[in-house]
């Protein structure tokens, strides 16, 4: 929050699965807001123990307990000032703990574990969970207060299932993966079709995953022989593929096999519309497949 009277506009709440890209969104918003020169300070509060939160989040001075460094600590809410402090997995939060982020979140100041001045931090807040908060705060785990201070603008990313730029966000990779490369990596119709139908998880940090292994293990193109150790599918086999009739052309045989993948997806997902979708077409194209397949 950039000032008392805007503070609220500045509040950022990201809810979605895991992997799904909320870091790479509050990383966009911090650069919109904020510019790239400014500090982006995250956070995992899953990874810091209760008893070590206050002095890791506000800090401390000089020999404000045992173990304590001599020049004392700046914490990470003031290593975040000017720019956004962005509290990732904030579900994870201590109970005991979450009373001292609201009352940072409610005045914009914190006091250093061991000082008697308070100080006064302005800064952009962000947090992200997969959890579901309402969920804990009826089971008493998470405070109702400290939601209402966090979820000004909540914003939800879709998991990849859901998402309608599968495909562009695959090609998106690619290019990543591509960068500096020679030969570059191009990926088989069949081994498109796969990630693009495949049940990943793990979103968008496990396709991106998967790609980074493609760049390792295919010289120039990637075929579904090379997902067989990270996904759970079958290398088309001659037996699988249309068996060649005397007179029938490779455009005849394309034709049958096309019409296979489609029937085969439709009876697999029930609906026209979801076989569109996890094949990784929309709807008005199978529809205009099925139509020149029928005659």
């Amino acid at each position: 929050h950039k000032n008392a009277q805007n503070e609220d506009k500045f509040r950022i709440r990201t809810l979605g699965e895991s992997g799904v890209g909320k870091t790479v969104i509050a990383r966009h918003i911090h650069d919109l807001a904020a510019g790239n020169g400014a500090p982006f300070m995250h956070v995992n509060c899953g990874s810091i123990p209760e008893t070590l939160f206050e002095s890791e989040m506000f800090g401390y001075e000089r020999g404000a307990f045992t173990g304590a460094l001599q020049a004392g600590k700046r914490g990470f809410v003031e290593g975040a000032r000017g720019g956004t402090l962005f509290l990732d997995e904030v579900g994870e939060i201590p109970l005991s703990s979450q009373a001292k982020l609201l009352k940072f979140l409610e005045d914009s100041t914190i006091q250093p574990v061991g000082s008697p001045v308070s100080k006064r931090i302005e800064t952009t807040v962000i947090t992200a969970t997969n959890r579901d908060l309402r969920e804990m705060i009826r089971l008493g785990r998470f405070r109702e207060d400290l939601f209402y201070r966090i979820a000004t603008f909540p914003m939800l990313v879709p998991a990849l299932r859901d998402r309608p730029d599968k495909e562009a966000l695959l090609d998106a990779l690619l290019v990543k993966a591509n960068a500096g490369r020679q030969p570059k990596l191009r990926l088989s119709p069949g081994c498109r079709t796969a990630l693009l139908t495949a049940h990943l998880p793990g979103n968008v940090r496990e396709l991106s995953s998967i790609i980074d292994y493609l760049d390792i293990v295919a010289d120039e193109v990637a075929t579904p022989e090379h997902l067989e150790s990270v996904l759970n599918v079958e290398a088309a086999s001659p037996a699988s593929l249309p068996m060649q009739e005397e007179g029938t052309t490779l455009k005849e045989m394309t034709a049958m096999f096309e019409d296979r993948v489609l029937r085969d997806a439709i009876a697999k997902y029930g609906t026209r519309r979801e076989a569109a979708q996890r094949l990784g077409i929309d709807n008005a194209t199978l529809l205009r497949k099925l139509r020149r397949l029928t005659g």
